[in-house]
């Protein structure tokens, strides 16, 4: 028996850009404006793939959090032992089944169609959707919000940078003149199998906000905000009834209301 979110808001939630692990890696560009950093595009990165199940951080040097989810969330789905020659029950974790992919989809590219430039100057923050078709024909739907971290970056060698965010550029060294501050976008992503745009960015601009009062605490706050939206689950499909039943019993002498939800199906 499976106890997966077969109707949960969000499938997984999504984090693209760059961060002080992957620093700045910009494309080599043959225009002559190559030389200024402003102007170049650089390489953007999947930072976060985060599921009811799993969290994962494909350009950190610790890419999983084995933590994720806390040990009392933890659901345990049931597997039939068919070896034996009594048929037996284990356990396993919920976390061990089949984990949510993303990067077949190339989302960094859709979270940057333009390809992804500093600014001296943060940009408003923006949002934008897009569908994502598999190979087998199913579509899911994504919402994405840009926002902008202030970074400060400094030339490791050619077209190489070494970031992090101003208030630890006390990490860098001291050759000030060799240092430059600037703005950088970051996506967050939510991945549904329903296209509810506007619920997405009610909920992403809530996360955000979070993200940018709590920098320091990235990870906590982006794996308890993907908790929550991947464990909400979603009315079925057509218009809901609702239907109001009193009834009394007369045991207890008084009434007792009953709600009952009916839904068409899909059409």
């Amino acid at each position: 028996m499976s106890y997966e979110f077969h109707n949960s808001l969000v499938d997984v939630v999504v984090v693209v850009g760059v961060d002080s692990e992957t620093g700045l890696k910009f494309m080599p560009s043959p225009s002559q404006e190559s030389d200024d950093v402003f102007n170049s595009e650089y390489n953007v990165r999947l930072l976060a793939v985060i599921s009811d199940k799993s969290a994962r951080y494909p350009a950190s040097t610790e890419s999983r959090d084995y933590t994720y989810p806390p040990s009392e969330l933890r659901v345990k789905q049931y597997k039939r032992n068919t070896l034996s020659r009594r048929a037996t029950i284990k356990a396993a974790y919920y976390g061990q089944s089949e984990e949510e992919s993303v990067e077949e989809y190339n989302i960094p590219t859709l979270c940057f169609p333009d390809g992804a430039y500093l600014y001296t100057n943060p940009p408003s923050e923006k949002a934008h959707s897009f569908v994502l078709t598999h190979i087998t024909g199913d579509r899911k739907y994504a919402t994405c919000l840009t926002y902008y971290q202030t970074f400060v970056a400094e030339m490791v060698k050619e077209e190489v940078y070494k970031i992090e965010p101003e208030r630890f550029s006390a990490d860098l060294t001291t050759l000030q003149q060799a240092q430059f501050r600037c703005f950088i976008p970051t996506c967050v992503v939510l991945v549904s199998k329903y296209p509810y745009f506007e619920v997405m960015k009610d909920c992403l601009s809530c996360v955000v906000s979070k993200l940018k009062a709590k920098s320091l605490e990235f990870k906590t706050v982006l794996q308890e905000f993907a908790l929550t939206v991947t464990r909400v689950p979603v009315p079925p499909y057509g218009p809901l009834n609702v239907v109001h039943y009193n009834i009394h019993t007369h045991a207890h002498m008084h009434a007792r209301t009953y709600i009952y939800v009916t839904c068409e199906t899909e059409p």
